[in-house]
């Protein structure tokens, strides 16, 4: 029984090890590192077009910004809204209808981001994240999660 174990064990590592190799060839080809490329670029391309458009340097892309300034529209499709917790984050996405909310501000401001969705009819998430335990960044959700809104 015990060489059958081990005859077992030896199989699994060298499964795992096959595994691997294969992992680590197609992770250091040239397409995966020209495919990651491309994708890294886009974001940054996608981010300095956010960045310039919020300060006015970007005559090339058409964001629209909200009289208050918490709402871009990137596209008939996408919204941003940063939402106003004081200290801490919240950040509404909204991409053909559906909805993700980043994060929930401090203690008790639960409720204003509660508050700031249903005054946009969101009343759904798809998503809810938390980027981390700091209470500025999730120490509103038991607010949130107690207002109604679903996800």
């Amino acid at each position: 029984m015990k060489a059958k174990n081990i005859l077992v064990l030896v199989l699994l590592i060298v499964l795992v090890a096959l595994i691997a190799i294969f992992v680590l060839s197609y992770t250091n080809s040239d397409k995966f590192k020209s495919e990651f490329d491309n994708k890294v670029g886009d974001l940054k391309g996608q981010a300095e077009n956010a960045v310039n458009d919020m300060v006015g340097n970007n005559p090339n892309h058409d964001a629209k910004f909200s009289s208050d300034y918490n709402e871009i529209q990137l596209d008939e499709n996408a919204y941003v809204h940063f939402i106003d917790v004081g200290q801490g984050d919240s950040i509404l996405i909204q991409y053909k209808g559906e909805n993700i909310l980043i994060d929930a501000g401090d203690n008790g401001k639960g409720k204003i981001v509660a508050d700031y969705l249903k005054s946009k009819g969101v009343f759904n998430l798809k998503y809810l994240v938390g980027t981390h335990s700091d209470a500025d960044h999730i120490g509103g959700m038991d607010d949130l999660i107690k207002s109604g809104i679903s996800f």
